[in-house]
């Protein structure tokens, strides 16, 4: 959650902001009335843009942008709360695979007026390499940085925008697997490879792979199972006798427990 602290302002107005983010100027001159002629600056820190000032409510609270220019001139006569709101930039390199609605990169701009840790993309194809599963984000190219979860929390840098880069493993090859029809698509019920390291691929005979039968990777080798994003079930016993299983990544359309299946 984010430290906001409140600056009383002349008699009447509380301003709400994050230092973190940005600085505020001020300036109070009496008016006719017992009211005072408040005047608001802001000076956004590098990194961060800002989304415009409200009153009562901060803006993904449901507050409405009451100006989007810098300065803010309010006459008040009575306690009013007005709210600094900003963002920053989240930048998706797709790093050997595409933007799937175009463009280099995919950018996402996260309110941080709340929280300082906002949600990634999930798994909904925004990115797409043919062949290749999408694990994880990275703030390297190379993996060897932060790992980010698809659709976990990620932390904004003091300096505000954040590069995050697609992580992709190359799937197991069609001819490692054995398969059968289940519904629309196909069902793994033998895994006849060596490899230790398999990640499912989405499609087998140009059919969506959707399922794990019982036995399918019975007494393998396996030490880390990769499950492709259309998969929904994982049968009982699909890692019977496993040994050395240690890791399954799974997508949110997974309902069943598969460590169970061990």
């Amino acid at each position: 959650e984010n430290e906001v602290v409140t600056l009383e302002v002349g008699k009447y107005v509380k301003l709400k902001y994050n230092p973190a983010y940005c600085s505020i100027t001020t300036n109070v001159e009496p008016s006719v009335g017992g009211r005072e002629k408040v005047s608001l600056f802001i000076i956004m820190r590098d990194g961060f843009t800002f989304d415009g000032w409200s009153q009562d409510k901060a803006i993904p609270n449901g507050g409405s942008v009451a100006t989007s220019s810098r300065t803010y001139n309010i006459s008040a006569s009575k306690d009013v709360t007005v709210w600094a709101n900003y963002s920053a930039n989240i930048v998706y390199d797709p790093n050997g695979g595409k933007v799937k609605s175009g463009g280099e990169t995919y950018n996402q701009k996260y309110s941080v007026v709340w929280f300082r840790c906002p949600n990634t993309l999930t798994e909904k194809d925004y990115f797409v390499r043919e062949g290749y599963t999408l694990v994880e984000y990275n703030t390297k190219a190379d993996g060897t940085g932060t790992a980010v979860g698809l659709g976990s929390r990620t932390v904004i840098p003091a300096e505000g925008n954040l590069t995050l880069y697609c992580i992709w493993e190359k799937q197991t090859s069609e001819a490692d697997f054995t398969t059968k029809a289940d519904g629309t698509g196909v069902s793994i019920t033998k895994y006849n490879g060596s490899e230790t390291n398999v990640v499912i691929p989405e499609t087998i005979g140009g059919k969506n792979v959707v399922s794990i039968a019982s036995g399918a990777f019975k007494g393998s080798s396996v030490e880390r199972v990769v499950l492709n994003k259309n998969i929904t079930k994982v049968a009982e016993g699909a890692f019977e006798n496993c040994k050395k299983l240690n890791t399954i990544v799974i997508f949110d359309r997974v309902r069943e427990n598969v460590m169970k299946n061990r």
